[in-house]
């Protein structure tokens, strides 16, 4: 009976024991799990984090290569109509003639100006056939700016229409006065030489010579 009574007790405490180790052992188990379940939530976190920097970046970067493209765009049709105009208004630059005209009772003349799309002698006739200075119909057939003998001189060859022989010696005189200090002044040139259909300037009481060229009076 002792000896059974024996054998029980060392049972017990084996049992004890085991117990006692089997308890740790899962406790340990348990601990281990949860430890890896932190570290798998930490990395989860993590991983989230790594995701939302990341999707944050690349909204970022969609915004900017948004705005890029937008810089990219072609200008709009009112931005190219104003830059259009704005071209077409620095080509349509005004130009100034200097032309003149006479008083036929003070045979004084007067220096006029006028703006124009450009300097041209036509332009300096047209302005003389609205002032009455010339009569209508008159228009230029050539010219030219050159130089004779080592002199600036304008040449120029008008049309029939250029001699009015109805006019006396003195309006004539002034006439071919007002016309070559037009173009004497408007193309700084020194001597005008002038014909009239390929032939030397003669009118009523005026004809120029071989040679003979109107200066500024």
């Amino acid at each position: 009976m002792k000896i059974n009574k024996k054998i029980r007790m060392i049972i017990l405490s084996t049992a004890l024991v085991f117990g006692s180790v089997l308890l740790t052992a899962c406790q340990d188990n348990q601990k281990t799990t949860n430890d890896k379940d932190q570290t798998q939530t930490s990395e989860n976190q993590t991983n989230a984090e790594e995701t939302i920097d990341t999707s944050s970046q690349n909204t970022k970067d969609e915004e900017k290569k948004d705005q890029t493209e937008k810089n990219k765009k072609p200008m709009s049709d009112v931005k190219k109509i104003d830059k259009k105009n704005n071209k077409n208004t620095k080509n349509v630059k005004q130009a100034k003639i200097v032309y003149y005209t006479f008083d036929i009772n003070t045979e004084k003349l007067t220096e006029n100006t006028k703006q124009v799309d450009e300097v041209s002698v036509g332009n300096i006739v047209k302005a003389m056939v609205e002032k009455k200075m010339l009569q209508a119909g008159t228009e230029v057939k050539t010219a030219k700016v050159t130089e004779i003998n080592g002199v600036k001189t304008l040449v120029v060859d008008m049309n029939d229409k250029f001699v009015n022989f109805d006019q006396g010696a003195t309006s004539e005189s002034l006439t071919l006065r007002c016309f070559a200090n037009s173009l004497v002044k408007t193309f700084k040139v020194e001597q005008v030489k002038l014909s009239v259909d390929g032939q030397n300037y003669s009118g009523g009481h005026i004809a120029l010579k071989d040679g003979e060229y109107l200066k500024y009076k």
